[in-house]
């Protein structure tokens, strides 16, 4: 049964505010290290824009789902290219591998589905406290079996 094809590519489609458990320097760093000393923590989803939706999710239907499934949800990057999506509300635990090349974001999590991983890119803007991801390109994902082409805007603080 196919549901959310993987949590980076529901991410994709999304506006996320998220607070930083970390503000307390503001010393200028280069983007590895702004987004290697944070925990960053998604506090409100919002929906963006797909085709073939048929009129079927509005944009509340699709916020208020995915702020149910996927409350608190936090995301560490580490030093050494790896990461964690953790969400408290449906104990969802997932390992990432990224890279940070110039303002590129590449990240690769596995895909519970299909035997390929899914590699998300994006362009990224970052400073202290606030990190952009701008989605490259269009993906797919699953809601309630429902196909959805996605394409959007990421935005953390």
């Amino acid at each position: 049964m196919k549901k959310l094809k993987t949590l980076g590519v529901l991410l994709i489609c999304l506006i996320v505010n998220i607070s930083c458990s970390d503000n307390d320097s503001n010393v200028e760093l280069s983007d590895k290290q702004n987004l290697t000393k944070k925990t960053w923590t998604f506090d409100k989803f919002k929906f963006l824009d797909s085709s073939n939706n048929n009129g079927k999710y509005t944009s509340e239907d699709f916020q208020n789902k995915v702020n149910t499934l996927y409350n608190s949800l936090t995301m560490e990057f580490n030093d050494s290219g790896k990461g964690t999506l953790k969400s408290n509300s449906s104990q969802l635990i997932k390992n990432f591998t990224w890279k940070l090349t110039d303002n590129k974001l590449e990240m690769t999590l596995p895909n519970p589905n299909e035997a390929t991983d899914d590699v998300v890119t994006y362009n990224i803007t970052i400073n202290n406290s606030q990190l952009a991801l701008t989605m490259t390109e269009e993906l797919v994902i699953f809601i309630n079996g429902d196909e959805l082409n996605v394409r959007g805007l990421q935005y953390y603080k």
